[in-house]
């Protein structure tokens, strides 16, 4: 029995040790229950950053220094024109160009981008202020935002352009014999061993076929669609002997953008008169109105990888900055709801300060006008 009520009293003993020991630890506090949501906030500022610091070593791996000679050396002093001849940009000295297109000029700055040419600050700058023009190098001279292309003025693609004109004017003096059309390959070229050039891509001989419709319900040669063809060579349409079109195709076995990035260069012919000629004379005979546009930009790189960085640069920058104030504003607001030391809530008040100076910064920037 006095053994018995001996282990009574040391279970007893050792149960009360242990009540009295919870009682002591209590609740957990605020900071422990709340640790996670500071832990994961922290990691995903620490995220945003190091994608940001990511994005931007790739746009400077991009635009480095490199061994390997530049394809835009200079522009000053040269001009670049499309098939059509409606649609050109000149480039000045001291970083001036001139955008002339639809009988309208722009005035604008322009910047190259290309390997060892890395300039933050025009890139940024003043961005979401003002027009921004796009062309990027070609084997012919330039590609603009919309594909069409502008030729430097010995460029291989206009020996097929002047070609074309050749034809057209071949046909008009057929027409001007017969009051029709040629309709037949095959005898123009026994009429006129003219009829065949040379193809300044394949550098081969080549000549332009002639298809025969006798009705006008004909495709549209210059609606913009898909097509391809052999690189170089130039097609012939004769509509009811009275219509005569002339196409022509570029290195890659393209149809000839004109300056109207929804219609392909097509010379037309009716009724002895060369419409397209006529067209071009009276845009020509036309002064050139100067652009509403306010503020322009132009950026010419290499590359099309270079345009498509910098585009992604500036869409990552804004949304990690905007995710930064969230995360720094919601930061703020579980110290206010928990009881949480002064410590960490000056420092939640710290951090939402800096987000909102960088993104001020920024948008600052992205307005300034120089």
């Amino acid at each position: 029995m006095v053994r018995l009520s001996m282990s009574k009293r040391e279970n007893l003993s050792s149960s009360n040790l242990f009540t009295n020991l919870r009682r002591s630890e209590g609740p957990p506090s605020a900071a422990a229950q709340n640790s996670p949501w500071i832990s994961s906030l922290l990691i995903l500022v620490v995220l945003l950053f190091a994608g940001q610091s990511y994005a931007l070593l790739q746009v400077t791996h991009l635009f480095g220094a490199s061994s390997s000679p530049s394809n835009l050396d200079t522009l000053s002093k040269k001009q670049f024109e499309s098939c059509d001849k409606n649609y050109r940009i000149t480039f000045s000295e001291h970083h001036d160009c001139a955008i002339y297109k639809s009988n309208t000029v722009t005035n604008a700055k322009y910047n190259l981008l290309s390997v060892g040419r890395f300039d933050l600050s025009a890139l940024v700058i003043g961005y979401l202020r003002r027009k921004e023009y796009w062309y990027r190098c070609a084997p012919e001279g330039l590609l603009d935002q919309d594909g069409i292309a502008l030729y430097r003025h010995d460029a291989s693609d206009l020996k097929i352009i002047k070609r074309m004109w050749e034809y057209a004017n071949l046909a008009q003096s057929v027409y001007k014999k017969s009051k029709i059309y040629p309709s037949d390959a095959v005898l123009s070229k026994q009429l006129d061993p003219s009829y065949y050039y040379l193809n300044p891509i394949t550098g081969k001989t080549d000549y332009a076929p002639i298809v025969f419709e006798k009705h006008d319900s004909v495709i549209d040669l210059q609606k913009r669609r898909p097509r391809r063809w052999r690189p170089g060579a130039i097609l012939c349409l004769c509509v009811n002997y009275n219509h005569f079109y002339v196409q022509g195709f570029d290195r890659e076995g393209k149809p000839f953008l004109s300056s109207n990035p929804a219609r392909y260069f097509v010379i037309e012919c009716k009724d002895g008169i060369i419409l397209t000629e006529a067209e071009r004379s009276q845009l020509k005979n036309k002064v050139p109105q100067k652009s509403n546009n306010g503020l322009t930009q132009v950026f010419v790189c290499e590359t099309a990888d270079m345009e498509n960085s910098v585009h992604f640069l500036r869409q990552y920058t804004q949304l990690s900055l905007w995710t930064f104030v969230g995360i720094a504003c919601l930061w703020w607001y579980l110290c206010c709801k928990t009881n949480l030391s002064r410590k960490f809530k000056s420092l939640s008040i710290g951090v939402v300060m800096i987000s909102l100076l960088f993104l001020t910064t920024w948008y600052t920037c992205a307005f300034w006008v120089i």
